[in-house]
């Protein structure tokens, strides 16, 4: 029986460093075009990512994009003035970036959340 609970025990501590979210802080990126990677998956499984993006640059409109270490690109828009959430299934080796575009004289920002 005590031997059952141990291993339960390091079965729910080996659990929670994967099996809950993790919301990181709020980061603000300046307009330039430029698309910066906001998350790399270094494991050997799928991880859910989630990204909520605010483009607050005028111009054009900001991009969220899913890159798998091969296959197409996945691009999501977020719209001028506007706040909005994605999520995707990130594969081995794959990665995600943002692109805020724009006038300078604004911010991107983005919250990225992991399970």
């Amino acid at each position: 029986m005590k031997r059952r609970l141990v291993l339960l025990g390091a079965a729910s501590l080996a659990c929670a460093g994967i099996c809950l979210a993790q919301v990181l802080p709020s980061v603000d990126l300046i307009c330039s075009g430029k698309a910066v990677a906001i998350y790399e998956n270094v494991t050997n499984t799928e991880i859910i990512v989630t990204i909520q993006a605010t483009d607050r640059c005028a111009g054009d409109e900001s991009t969220v994009i899913l890159k798998p270490k091969s296959g197409t690109a996945t691009k999501r828009a977020v719209p001028d003035g506007a706040t909005t959430t994605f999520s995707f299934a990130v594969p081995p080796s794959g990665s995600v970036e943002f692109e805020c575009k724009g006038r300078a004289g604004g911010k991107c920002s983005y919250v990225l959340s992991m399970r």
